[in-house]
């Protein structure tokens, strides 16, 4: 649980040549006696340019100052820092970004030691809302100098590209499943290769699909798929039986009315995700659909 941050009366003196925005005010404000940066009149006149440079970018931009790496950004990184916004600004780098501090300490380092980097859709798994969950940065780290040129900080901007990155896996995960179902009429085989195409996809160990009766108690089990751990479900279950905490339950409606339950789980306590469960119901519906078109066709052949 992040504190409220003490606040110092900001001074038209600490406000004067840094650009008009949330972040600027909290530099104005901060209780820097409180920051391994010290007092803000005291700051090099190398930091307020590279504060106010930042500041004045439009892309999602921080800086570090010092072997503590104290983190502060502007106003377009705030998206990015999310819920840990604003009692992160001044705070060591380490202490706001726990889980990804093993990940990026080395290039912070590297900068430190006078060489830039550049890492282009980097993968890593953030806390967001509680809940350790993938998201792709490209960004640069780049060395900041001081008033007589030695390196004392760290200049990174980045751009968020997660949601290009999941919509890129969804469109991949359409691309094949219409190539799975393509040359296949039979309903079990249908539901079986959509089943193990999305429980691959979401690190599930099973994935499996259930029909709905018409009293909404009761479901049939129509087509599964489980990694060979997991143990798979067959056969007629109460609907709550398939809805158990901690497992992925999306039903699929018609009319305003669930006929399908897409189901499945894994281990540990990872929640699901919105995007995974619209993953999930957008991969049900277009299997789905092609279940009930081949049982028609089935139908038409069979009282012909």
């Amino acid at each position: 649980m992040w504190r409220k941050r003490k606040v110092a009366k900001s001074s038209p003196e600490n406000l004067a040549g840094l650009t008009a925005g949330e972040a600027a005010k909290l530099v104005a404000a901060c209780d820097w006696d409180t920051c391994s940066l010290g007092p803000f009149s005291s700051w090099p006149t190398a930091l307020r340019a590279a504060i106010r440079m930042m500041l004045a970018s439009k892309f999602p931009s921080f800086l570090t100052w010092g072997d503590a790496f104290p983190y502060l950004y502007n106003d377009a990184c705030i998206p990015i820092v999310g819920e840990r916004h604003p009692q992160a600004f001044g705070r060591p780098f380490a202490d706001v970004w726990p889980e990804v501090w093993d990940d990026l300490s080395p290039f912070l380092k590297q900068a430190m030691a006078g060489e830039a980097s550049y890492h282009e859709n980097m993968k890593v798994m953030l806390n967001r809302e509680g809940e350790l969950s993938p998201a792709w940065f490209t960004f640069s780290y780049s060395p900041l100098f001081d008033d007589l040129g030695a390196v004392r900080g760290v200049l990174s901007v980045a751009m968020e590209r997660t949601a290009i990155w999941l919509a890129l896996y969804r469109q991949q995960l359409r691309n094949a499943l219409d190539d799975e179902l393509r040359d296949h009429l039979d309903p079990d085989h249908i539901a079986s290769a959509a089943a193990r195409l999305l429980g691959t996809h979401l690190g599930s160990g099973q994935c499996f699909f259930a029909e709905i009766e018409p009293c909404g108690q009761f479901a049939n089990v129509a087509g599964g798929w489980t990694d060979g751990q997991a143990p798979g479900w067959t056969g007629r279950h109460r609907l709550d039986a398939l809805q158990t905490e901690g497992a992925l339950a999306v039903p699929l409606m018609k009319a305003g009315v669930p006929y399908v339950l897409v189901c499945g789980s894994r281990l540990g306590t990872q929640r699901w995700t919105d995007e995974e469960k619209a993953t999930a119901r957008e991969i049900g519906e277009r299997a789905w659909a092609v279940v009930e078109r081949s049982r028609a066709v089935a139908a038409v052949h069979e009282a012909a």
